[in-house]
């Protein structure tokens, strides 16, 4: 299991150079082994390539979690931008991708699936196999929207044979779904897990302790080998009085995972 860290614009206003200081700080068993990071401006991906530069001074990995994409030409650009951090690391970057959400679940398994081929054809246009990779998430349903779950993926998977599953367990808890095994396409499938809990109506909550986490422990235990883990915290919900301190928490959970 590699575990990583979720980052967003929250942690974007700290100099990346500081942020891998206290990261080296904090993580005094070596347990976090890089970042997943989600962008939505240029300056934000600026941000990013400086991040990935010391990053991998530092053998950490990083990954991406894409935007909400408004059309082809932002497809074109996010691709572009990942390849860019592709080549820095010398390695495949994964990028988690959103299914699109629409007026019935048809629609958006319609309207997802034509996106990701467009996503597919430009890569397969320009020779980026070797650069990037999209993995598609699982999705809760929200303030009365219905959202794709992994099984609404897997008419999309079996289409496009090289795009990958993001197996968000904590959307799932959301909802209520208590899954012990996944189908085969989706265990194939599967290269990145995002883990978080549920309290308080709060989503995105930090797991303070996996042993009372029954459903989520026996996922990771059957599925995390090998596997990217990303603990997908918000910032906002993780204890402490000042940034540094919650940063620090944040760091130091990974414990809780391990």
């Amino acid at each position: 299991m590699k575990i990583l860290l979720s980052l967003n614009y929250k942690f974007f206003n700290l100099e990346p150079r500081k942020l891998i200081e206290l990261i080296r700080k904090y993580d005094e068993n070596n347990l976090i082994k890089g970042f997943e990071l989600a962008t939505k401006s240029q300056e934000e991906q600026e941000y990013s390539l400086y991040l990935v530069q010391l990053a991998l001074e530092e053998g950490y990995i990083v990954n991406l979690h894409s935007p909400c994409f408004e059309g082809e030409n932002e497809i074109k650009e996010y691709i572009e931008f990942a390849v860019k951090m592709s080549k820095i690391m010398n390695r495949k970057i994964n990028i988690v991708y959103h299914p699109i959400n629409a007026n019935s679940i048809n629609e958006s398994k319609r309207n997802t699936e034509i996106q990701i081929e467009k996503i597919m054809k430009y890569i397969e246009k320009n020779d980026y196999y070797k650069n990037v990779e999209f993995s598609l998430e699982n999705l809760n349903d929200i303030n009365g929207i219905k959202r794709l779950k992994k099984e609404d993926l897997i008419e999309i998977l079996e289409k496009q044979k090289d795009v990958k599953f993001t197996y968000d367990i904590g959307h799932e808890i959301i909802d209520g779904i208590k899954t012990e095994k996944l189908v085969n396409i989706l265990e194939e499938r599967l290269n990145n897990i995002h883990i978080h809990e549920y309290q308080k109506n709060l989503d995105h909550y930090p797991i303070k302790n996996i042993n009372e986490k029954e459903v989520i422990k026996k996922l990771l235990e059957k599925y995390g080998n090998n596997k990217t883990v990303v603990l997908e915290y918000a910032l906002d919900y993780i204890e402490g009085e000042n940034f540094e301190n919650k940063f620090k928490n944040y760091i130091e959970s990974a414990k809780i995972i391990n």
